[in-house]
């Protein structure tokens, strides 16, 4: 029996992504800190406290062929920078070292464009700093997903992240086709595109930058598969 574990289905990504990987795997696990409504024959949302995983939840953890990490918060609603990079932290300390501990042989991560531990940016810093945790922990295969400004309804409101996609939604096509490195892309082609790099992924570290995350989730869709 195939088994993924996808985390984060309350927010953008994840909520693409969870139908998709149904149809790919006979048991999906979306643990979250809250009740969710996306329950299925084949998905579960369990209701989890994250300061425990390794201690209390483990079990979720065995026997999954693949992690699909979607977590992440913001600085506004941490409350500030400091916040911000402990929960961000705390979050892939929990869920990658415990995924680590039990055997997870693959896992999908989200970072974003640009992520280095020595950017002048804070968000990109936290970033760099989780994608190097996650490469030292040794998986057998590890995908980096670094997509450019998502474009999709959030459940949460951002301010000038939505100012941005308001300006830039009529521009998607042409800005992928004559900028794809840095050109939005939307919530259910990186969703595709994280879904097909878990089947694809032959070496230990596949690195996707924005622009191979377009063509992938496009590729897909023209497919007609996932």
């Amino acid at each position: 029996m195939s088994k993924a574990l996808l985390f984060g289905i309350s927010g953008l990504i994840g909520s693409s992504l969870a139908p998709m990987l149904s149809k790919d795997f006979d048991q999906v696990i979306a643990p979250g800190r809250k009740p969710h409504g996306h329950n299925d024959e084949h998905l579960q949302t369990p209701v989890v406290n994250f300061e425990r995983l390794a201690t209390e939840h483990r079990d979720l953890f065995l026997g999954a062929d693949v992690l699909f990490y979607c977590l992440g918060t913001t600085r506004s609603r941490a409350g500030s920078f400091a916040d911000f990079q402990r929960i961000e932290w705390q979050l892939a300390n929990a869920v990658l070292g415990t995924a680590r501990e039990c055997g997870v042989p693959k896992v999908v991560l989200i970072s974003a464009r640009s992520a280095d531990e020595m950017s002048l940016f804070g968000y990109l810093r936290v970033k760099g700093h989780i994608e190097r945790y996650a490469k030292e922990l040794g998986f057998g295969k590890l995908v980096i997903a670094r997509p450019s400004l998502l474009m999709g309804e959030r459940a949460e409101s951002r301010f000038f992240e939505g100012l941005s996609i308001s300006l830039a939604r009529p521009l998607v096509k042409p800005l992928q086709k004559f900028f794809p490195k840095a050109a939005p892309i939307r919530d259910v082609e990186l969703a595709r595109a994280l879904a097909r790099s878990a089947q694809r992924a032959k070496s230990s570290l596949w690195v996707i930058e924005n622009d191979e995350l377009v063509s992938l989730g496009n590729e897909v869709s023209k497919l007609g598969q996932i």
